[in-house]
Order: structure tokens, then C-alpha cells, then sequence
């Protein structure tokens, strides 16, 4: 409420957009390779937060994670029957150049997310949610139960720390 609308708007129209649109010209791709290759199940993901769940950070930034894991549920329902698996992932606190920059400007707002705790000792190199897509990508029987949840991943929520 104290924010400008703007970041409404960019946590939106930046980062769930970008989910969307680039689930819709991905799609057709991942059905002709689930075509192309029966048996085999591409992967579409998008990366989400666990402030989907748990405030953190801005209003705005909770609602745009819950709309992208709703979105990854709701394409699960639309794809899967047709041969994608559809992923919300979770990574913890990534050590990105935005992040440590708010280290430096405003170390309480990190602290929220650490509980205190060293942000170096706690955080996740960028690398990590990528080498845990790529496996899960390349290894589809991960995805299924029992693997990470009882129910199995797909069109569930994938926290990175867990699956890796």
C-alpha cells in the first residue's frame, strides 16, 4: 500500500508475464517434442519463492509467486495430459548481484529472509536452480512418485534446496 503502483506492475507485467508468454511459445515446442519422442516428457518450469506462502519482501512480490505456482498447476492440468511436466521451483535465498547489493543497502530485509543467519553460509550460488532443472529435465522418473513429495513433482512446487 505504500509502494508505488509501479511495482505491482513490475512484479507482473515483468515477472509473471514473462512465465505466461514464455509458456505460450514454448508450448508448442514441448508437444512436438513430446510427439516426436512417445514416452518422453519435456519439462516447462518457472522459478518461484517460497513468498508465495509466507510474506516476504512487498505484497506485490507474494501475489506474483503465487500466481506463477498457480500458473505451473494450472498448465500441469492443461499439458500434462498431452506429455509436459509443468514445475514451480523454489530456491532459497540466490546470491544474485541484486541481492547482495540489498545486503549492503538494507541487511534487515535479507536478515527477514536468513532468520540472522550469514547469508554467505545460507544462500545458493544461481548454479544450483539451474543444475536441478537440467537433472530433473534429463532424468523424468525424478519427477514421479515417490521422489522429493509422496505425490511426485509434477505440477507441484519444487523446493531446490530439497531436490538437489
Amino acid at each position: 500500500y505504500d509502494l508505488p503502483l509501479s511495482v505491482w506492475d513490475d512484479m507482473h507485467r515483468v515477472g509473471l508475464r514473462s512465465h505466461y508468454v514464455s509458456s505460450y511459445y514454448a508450448a508448442p515446442l514441448l508437444l512436438a517434442a513430446a510427439k516426436a519422442e512417445p514416452g518422453r516428457r519435456p519439462l516447462l518450469c518457472m522459478t518461484s519463492s517460497f513468498g508465495a506462502v509466507s510474506y516476504l519482501f512487498t505484497t506485490a512480490y507474494g501475489v506474483g509467486k503465487a500466481a506463477s505456482d498457480r500458473l505451473a498447476r494450472d498448465l500441469q492440468v492443461e499439458l500434462g495430459p498431452q506429455g509436459i511436466d509443468c514445475l514451480s521451483f523454489w530456491p532459497g535465498l540466490v546470491l544474485t548481484e541484486k541481492v547482495k547489493e540489498l545486503l549492503t543497502r538494507d541487511p534487515s530485509r535479507i536478515n527477514r529472509v536468513t532468520g540472522g543467519q550469514d547469508p554467505d553460509r545460507v544462500g545458493e550460488s544461481p548454479l544450483l536452480t539451474g543444475r536441478v532443472i537440467a537433472k530433473l529435465a534429463a532424468e523424468e522418473k525424478l519427477r514421479q512418485p515417490p521422489f522429493v513429495t509422496p505425490p511426485g513433482l509434477t505440477g507441484q512446487v519444487c523446493i531446490v534446496a530439497e531436490a538437489a
